[in-house]
């Protein structure tokens, strides 16, 4: 067999696959001038991270002050992506309303949302995943856990200096996966510390949610950090992560 046709290959290409999701849909921003003036309002909410994998990627922070940092660095990576992605006009504030994305407002939501920042439609963001696998993602494991397993093995054979792990990543994945969970994105976490954005569209006639997508960003990985990850390089990792994911949703507006 060919090295092009060596099934680790295979399951790279496969395991891309899998991670780039499915084909968007239309962004129906409307950025034409409505009677009262008002432009589409970029909502920041709240990141919807638990303690729990705070813990595991900033165990030096405490949870609440966590989740501002993360906020400040989805503010600023949202900023620059508008500012150099999408020349739509699009104003960006902070809320602490609760809201759920997704979900339709109440017209007594919709009123007071109004009554603070006034907009034809409000485009809400909120950061659900940050420096591990989305949630989303392993909402799929049993479909794809085994081809995930593959795929890891191979990104382990076709580099040298890991090459000795993948056999050994073959034996002991598929014996700790249901003790650890969902353990075939390990890799994924410790290289690439990925960063979720959700986002969703809402009318600011009807309240109601007229587009709903995430974006994930993923950071270059390095083979090196399998080895060690000080904590300076896994900030620069995370924060290239929400750049991507900050960029992607940027230029989403121009479809």
């Amino acid at each position: 067999m060919s090295r092009s046709a060596h099934p680790f290959h295979y399951a790279v290409i496969l395991l891309g696959v899998l991670l780039g999701g499915c084909a968007t849909t239309p962004l129906p921003l409307d950025t034409t001038s409505p009677s009262d003036g008002s432009p589409p309002v970029m909502l920041e909410l709240p990141p919807a991270v638990g303690d729990a994998p705070l813990k595991d990627v900033m165990p030096d922070i405490q949870p609440a002050a966590a989740r501002i940092q993360i906020q400040q660095l989805m503010d600023n990576s949202l900023r620059y992506a508008l500012k150099t992605e999408s020349p739509r006009p699009i104003k960006i504030q902070s809320t602490q309303l609760p809201m759920t994305l997704g979900e339709d407002l109440s017209p007594a939501a919709l009123a007071q949302l109004k009554s603070t920042f006034p907009a034809s439609q409000y485009l809400r963001v909120r950061v659900t995943d940050f420096g591990e696998t989305p949630e989303a993602w392993k909402s799929t494991y049993i479909g794809f856990e085994v081809v995930t397993t593959l795929a890891v093995a191979g990104l382990l054979y076709v580099h040298k200096t890991t090459r000795a792990l993948a056999g050994i990543y073959l034996v002991e994945e598929p014996a700790e996966e249901f003790v650890e969970g969902y353990s075939g994105f390990w890799l994924l976490n410790r290289l690439s510390r990925p960063v979720r954005i959700d986002a969703d569209l809402v009318d600011a006639s009807t309240g109601h949610v007229i587009w709903h997508e995430s974006q994930t960003g993923m950071a270059d990985w390095e083979w090196g950090h399998l080895w060690t990850m000080p904590t300076d390089q896994k900030n620069q990792l995370l924060a290239r992560s929400m750049k991507k994911a900050a960029t992607t949703l940027a230029r989403r507006l121009e479809r």
